[in-house]
């Protein structure tokens, strides 16, 4: 593929069962030339394309890749959407075209379960510090689904804010040729304590050492 960032991003967005919620974004950055979407499901991708005007589809990552069309690949394999783990805590991720793996509530008898008290904590959005394109992700929010309030805000506004940010901060590392915020290394130590909390809960809460990647 390309390295150029010569010119505008060349972004290709693979997975939309998640994903689909950061090809909009990619699509309003100023820094960006064209997006192609890419799924395995072709209704899936159609339906999406025709409602968003993606007009560059593929259901082959490899495709994309041989191409030499792009500047970088956003991989988004899964969706998650999880509690607290514990006795009273349930946990779900949802493979793109793989199984589906549902850890169920424990049913709490007398005192048998651990209580928890949680403290919400509100970050601001600061769409200030985005391109007015983007900053209207999070400005503007509409009504997406009233059945799913997570996806009660404008699409591609996912998590609280937090995508068109991601989104930013990744496409100016590449026009800028340096490391992300948020490189390789801080990513996969973000991520290993998610995969070891689930082996520990997986196995009554032993302990398990999170590896470093530094």
């Amino acid at each position: 593929m390309s390295n150029s960032t010569t010119k505008k991003v060349r972004i290709a967005l693979v997975g939309l069962r998640f994903g689909g919620a950061f090809a909009p974004i990619y699509h309003a950055h100023p820094d960006v030339e064209h997006v192609a979407i890419c799924d395995t499901n072709e209704e899936l991708l159609n339906q999406y394309g025709d409602k968003y005007g993606f007009e560059r589809r593929y259901t082959n990552l490899d495709d994309i890749l041989k191409s030499d069309e792009y500047d970088a690949v956003h991989l988004v394999p899964y969706m998650e959407s999880f509690n607290i783990y514990g006795e009273e805590a349930s946990v779900e991720w949802h493979m793109e075209d793989g199984p589906l793996t549902v850890f169920k509530t424990a049913v709490q008898q007398g005192e048998r379960g651990r209580k928890s008290d949680v403290t919400l904590v509100k970050a601001p959005s600061r769409p200030d510090l985005l391109p007015e394109e983007l900053a209207y992700h999070i400005t503007n929010q509409a009504i997406l689904d009233p059945n799913n309030p997570h996806q009660s805000v404008l699409q591609g506004n996912g998590h609280h804010g937090s995508h068109p940010h991601l989104v930013h901060e990744f496409l100016r590392s590449i026009v800028e040729e340096r490391k992300p915020a948020i490189d390789a290394v801080t990513a996969a130590n973000w991520t290993a304590a998610g995969i070891c909390a689930h082996e520990s809960a997986m196995q009554g809460g032993k302990e398990v050492i999170i590896p470093s990647f530094e």
